[in-house]
């Protein structure tokens, strides 16, 4: 604590914000700010005793982290909206609170709401909700206000356990809601956003309108969106390739405003304030001035704040001639982003930006000092340009005399090594966030690093003064802007050539965090083996954590259990069962079409962060692409014991072309019709209700020809139906009181055309599953569906409003895991 106060109070107060954010009914705000009451009054009684006081005010500090989450998350929250249905329709009006973009083939604006109608009359209403419509008014812009008619939805959980948590990241840009405007919506303005310029953000909107209208003028069609991203931080009409390669090869991090960005900025504007001949204070005021109109330009997002902030507390501390400390400038820089914004530690880009940077603090030097023992390189690093200049020239001579008088030290040889060694002490500390999030790693990031961060720099230092004499010099703007296009272009042919690299990344590795954890630890002990009190201290948290994890293996899991995770792949079905003794089982492989496969997006990344290697069984209920479209990705990137079909001679040549590739890969195909019993999975038993071999050859609506199964696991149990209707379920009404099951997964996704009365009467189930996708062409799950369930007070559950729906049973009962 004395060395690093600040890293102390960021530790604590991070534990807290983590502790409020999964024990949301812990304590209230009142009983929060009475505990940090009376730590504080502890901590200044025991302050002769330094480790007692330490411990209450870290606690005092960690119940300042619980406040601050509950109290983010409360001001998220409305007043009126909370308490309307998911998809329900809403008129509200309000001032638009962001710039507006264009991605996926519809406008997205965020709303800060004022007023909203209920039951004709209009009433006061606070919060922000992101806004998605395919068409808007031409006149609207950032301040605009309007009255607007859409449909309410809650941000829903991630679309597999542990993916990607959109609530969350909602809540770090305060937003609580999302309102989609479709054919039955409106958006009409009620007031130009020329009375609200006056603001800072809306000044800052409309240079960055000004300055993307340049772009378009000054660079060609595919070099424009890459410059935007660079100099707006704004990547969303990038082409969905490029940003995949730049990913693959690990410098997707330079298409995101940044602190590489704001260090760019810097040597640009140190560099004019040293041709202007800027005294040392004026100088240093220019270039605080010049960042810090940079960050407000580009948002205030989070990687350019925290860079500006250590900078800024750098430079001032630099002027009053103090010592500072990388470390204590990246705790306090996190410490300010979380007290403004607590829910940002949950943010990918907030782990990344302050890894990435503890990574080159903790690691460069280390690496520096180990380059510097061989010779060769120690030659490279410390070669001086002026020095050897020098003594070329002969040190007598005037100009030798004019050279040592000279302050100036170039190193000319450093600089790759130099980049090298930073990236590879990046990749080092954001290694462990990219397995978690992202399962991936790219081998060629150090060697694409180098040929890419000096190119960008090359870009930004030509962009900015084209944008800035545009107006003056046109034709010299046009001139610079072939030059971009150049660069650009030679900076995604590199990309390109790096990616085509069988080995150039690990993907769809996700580790356990646990184990993470424990490598991370042996990492960080040999590169500090010397060091005899950090040795012990590492010894004694490995031993620690290697404790926890064989005695939680023991106590908390329980290799009784079942679980059933129906994953959120939209408007089609994937359902993952995992039964005692490690064996697992996929019914249905969720939907393919242009720019989405559910298989690449949701089920692989669940399977592997799930720790599952090998599918034992897949079965696909039917032939439509919506339940079997994700299988040939599947069976690329993952073992399968068997494939489960009702029959194989569907004249789909999609369907046969699957088949045909699954043969082809030795995959073995079973078929299986009514009266088969699964028991292979002893004792989890799988009937098959349906279909009988002759509904199975249907040629006509293929939902007939659904595979119906009931599990069964001790006493729990639980139907899947397929697409099953009407007719269907009337015949399967002949198997009475064994319909009964404690689950039901509800056919053809909460159609009309199926969830009949008379069969939610025979299945009687405790809960019903639907999956769909939201605002589907087909209007599942049907208004009539869902009143029959709640007519039978059956619980439902939906992927469209719930994300991933998970429950566990462990034969005795059966129960819901809420995420």
């Amino acid at each position: 604590m004395n060395r690093y106060p600040v890293m102390f109070l960021l530790v604590f107060f991070t534990i807290g914000i983590i502790s409020a954010s999964n024990f949301r009914e812990w304590l209230t705000i009142s009983e929060l700010i009475s505990g940090i009451s009376i730590c504080l009054l502890a901590t200044v009684l025991f302050l002769r005793y330094q480790r007692i006081s330490a411990l209450f005010l870290g606690s005092a500090i960690l119940l300042a982290g619980c406040a601050s989450y509950q109290f983010a998350e409360k001001e998220t929250k409305f007043t009126h909206l909370a308490d309307i249905e998911t998809f329900a329709r809403v008129r509200v009006t309000g001032k638009i609170a962001s710039d507006i973009t264009f991605k996926n083939n519809q406008f997205r604006f965020d709303l800060a709401i004022e007023s909203i109608e209920l039951a004709g009359s209009w009433e006061s209403e606070k919060g922000c909700v992101r806004v998605t419509a395919k068409s808007i008014p031409e006149a609207l812009k950032y301040g605009s206000r309007l009255l607007l008619q859409g449909n309410w939805l809650r941000p829903k959980p991630p679309r597999y356990p542990g993916g990607f948590d959109y609530r969350r990241y909602l809540l770090a840009q305060d937003i609580g809601g999302l309102i989609k405007v479709r054919k039955d919506g409106a958006i009409v303005p009620l007031e130009p956003a020329q009375n609200y310029t006056t603001t800072l953000p809306v000044l800052m909107a409309m240079a960055r309108e000004n300055v993307w209208s340049i772009i378009q003028i000054i660079a060609d069609s595919e070099a424009a969106p890459i410059l935007k991203g660079l100099l707006v931080g704004d990547r969303d009409l990038i082409d969905p390739e490029i940003i995949a390669t730049f990913s693959k090869i690990g410098i997707i991090h330079v298409l995101a405003i940044s602190g590489l960005h704001v260090g760019f900025i810097l040597l640009m504007a140190y560099g004019l304030g040293n041709l202007l001949h800027f005294p040392r204070v004026p100088l240093n005021i220019f270039v605080l001035l010049i960042i810090w109109s940079f960050a407000l330009f580009t948002g205030l997002k989070t990687p350019v704040f925290r860079a500006v902030i250590m900078f800024t507390v750098f430079t001032v501390a630099r002027l009053r001639d103090r010592s500072t400390n990388g470390f204590s400038l990246l705790a306090l820089s996190g410490l300010i982003i979380l007290l403004i914004n607590p829910a940002e530690i949950f943010m990918v880009g907030f782990q990344l930006s302050f890894s990435a940077v503890a990574g080159i603090l903790y690691f460069y030097p280390k690496l520096e000092r180990f380059l510097n023992k061989f010779k060769f390189w120690a030659f490279i690093w410390n070669f001086e340009f002026v020095g050897a200049l020098v003594k070329l020239v002969n040190e007598n001579s005037k100009m030798g005399q004019f050279l040592k008088k000279s302050s100036i030290e170039i190193r000319p040889l450093k600089f790759f090594p130099a980049l090298f060694l930073v990236t590879l002490a990046a990749q080092l500390g954001t290694a462990p966030f990219m397995f978690l999030h992202f399962g991936t790693f790219s081998f060629v990031s150090f060697i694409a690093n180098l040929l890419v961060i000096p190119a960008i720099f090359v870009t930004v230092f030509i962009s900015v003064p084209t944008l800035c004499i545009y107006f003056l010099l046109p034709l010299l703007s046009a001139l610079s802007g072939n030059v971009i296009d150049l660069i650009v272009h030679i900076i995604l042919d590199v990309s390109e050539y790096f990616s085509e690299f069988s080995w150039a990344n690990i993907v769809n590795y996700y580790p356990d965090p646990l184990h993470v954890t424990v490598v991370f630890l042996i990492f960080i002990y040999l590169v500090e083996w010397q060091k005899k009190y950090v040795r012990y201290f590492l010894i004694l948290t490995l031993l620690s954590v290697l404790n926890w994890d064989i005695w939680a293996e023991i106590y908390f899991r329980d290799y009784r259990n079942m679980k059933i995770t129906m994953l959120d792949v939209g408007q089609g079905d994937a359902t993952v069962i995992e039964i005692p003794g490690n064996k697992v089982i996929l019914i249905d492989a969720g939907p393919v079409f242009p720019g989405y496969n559910s298989a690449q997006e949701v089920i692989l990344p669940y399977l592997m962060q799930a720790g599952v290697n090998c599918l034992d069984k897949v079965i696909i209920t039917h032939p439509h692409l919506d339940h079997y479209g994700g299988l040939a990705f599947l069976a690329e990137n993952i073992s399968m014991g068997q494939v489960i079909f009702a029959d194989t001679s569907y004249a789909d040549k999609t369907f046969q072309k699957l088949v045909r590739s699954l043969r082809s890969k030795g995959v073995v195909i079973n078929i299986i019709k009514r009266g088969d019993v699964v028991t292979d999975f002893d004792p989890v038993l799988f009937y098959i209700l349906g279909p009988t071999l002759e509904q199975a050859k249907i040629k006509r609506n293929w939902n007939h020809a659904s595979l119906v199964l009931k599990l069964r696991y001790g006493n729990s149990t639980a139907l899947f139906t397929g697409d099953t209707e009407l007719q269907g379920e009337f015949e399967l009404q002949k198997f009475d009181n064994f319909l009964v099951s404690n689950l039901l997964k509800a056919g053809h996704h909460g159609s009309k055309t199926s969830s009949g009365i008379n069969f939610l009467q025979k299945v009687n189930p405790d809960w019903v599953t639907i999956s769909a996708g939201a605002f589907n062409k087909f209007d599942h799950p049907a208004g009539e569906v869902i009143d029959r369930y709640r007519e039978k007070n059956i619980k439902i559950a939906r992927t469209d409003c719930d994300g991933a729906l998970q429950f566990a049973t462990d034969g005795y009962r059966l129960w819901r895991i809420v995420n």
